[in-house]
């Protein structure tokens, strides 16, 4: 019986938390097909999420941090940490998705399909899984796509239709990663909060390993709203500008960093790209906001 490492982290969200954690308890084929351990990184939480969890699964283990650490740097270490633990497979989890009762059992079956699928590959494929609006029905994250090999740092979405996807990077809100694969890899710390995932899909592709997009949906999580971001015109020029080099817009070291590793030769258009459309959108705004005004003068 496989037994799959859950890695998760979290700060003051314990209701979407729990509920995350006890849609993988309530998984079909659990202690049946395959066996759950978990380990998690509270960064810094204050409204009781770890003893929360401890009562729901008693052998959790809890890494601490200060509120300082955020997803990426948090992730990294628990990704580092699981090296010296024994597992079949390593789950790395957003802790805002709610699973489908079968996400794991599909998982794995795609894992297996995908293993039949290759006749030749020095690393185990890696699965993603597919995640969903649970109002809407559509995709909202998991792979990702080369919209064209040459810009390997433009995406497309993974196909939101049925069936088993080869992709080039994902989103970590359920990635399923065999031992000998997960041993060969880490997550990137040094990113403030996001990219990390993405880089780490981009470097299994470049080091050759297949990786899948899940045949079916395996759980739902909104998208991230833009409204109160860098990405909300209805904020204040000033306000903006504050928020777009904060840890959760587009921070210009992390963009650096990820636009070298990943863009080519066409890394500093890629770098700079974020940055001219969001100059551009503030140039447009402010050109609305001054024609009334204009015309009353």
């Amino acid at each position: 019986m496989p037994e799959i490492l859950v890695i998760f982290c979290f700060h003051n969200r314990r209701a979407k938390t729990e509920a995350c954690i006890r849609s993988l308890l309530a998984q079909t084929g659990l202690a049946q097909e395959f066996q759950f351990r978990f380990l998690a990184f509270d960064d810094g939480s204050t409204d009781g999420t770890a003893d929360a969890l401890r009562k729901l699964d008693s052998s959790l283990q809890v890494l601490q941090g200060d509120g300082t650490w955020f997803w990426a740097r948090s992730m990294a270490k628990l990704y580092q940490t699981s090296k010296e633990e024994s597992f079949d497979f390593l789950l790395l989890v957003n802790d805002d998705v709610v699973f489908k009762p079968d996400a794991v059992h599909l998982a794995l079956a795609d894992q297996w399909s995908a293993m039949s699928l290759l006749s030749n590959s020095e690393f185990e494929p890696v699965v993603v899984g597919k995640i969903q609006d649970p109002v809407s029905g559509c995709w909202t994250y998991g792979g990702q796509c080369f919209r064209n090999p040459r810009f390997p740092i433009w995406f497309a979405s993974g196909h939101p239709g049925d069936g088993l996807q080869r992709v080039h990077t994902f989103n970590a809100n359920f990635l399923l990663i065999p031992r000998s694969t997960a041993l060969s890899f880490s997550l990137d710390g040094r990113y403030s909060h996001a990219f990390a995932d993405i880089d780490l899909g981009l470097h299994m592709t470049r080091r050759g390993v297949p990786i899948f997009q899940s045949s079916d949906f395996l759980g739902n999580c909104p998208r991230n709203p833009q409204q109160g971001s860098w990405l909300d015109r209805s904020l204040s020029l000033r306000t903006r500008l504050a928020l777009i080099n904060t840890r959760k817009g587009m921070p210009f070291l992390d963009r650096l960093r990820y636009a070298r590793r990943n863009g080519g030769v066409f890394w500093p258009l890629f770098f700079l790209q974020p940055y001219v459309r969001f100059v551009l959108s503030l140039v447009t705004d402010f050109g609305k906001f001054r024609g009334p005004s204009a015309q009353m003068r």
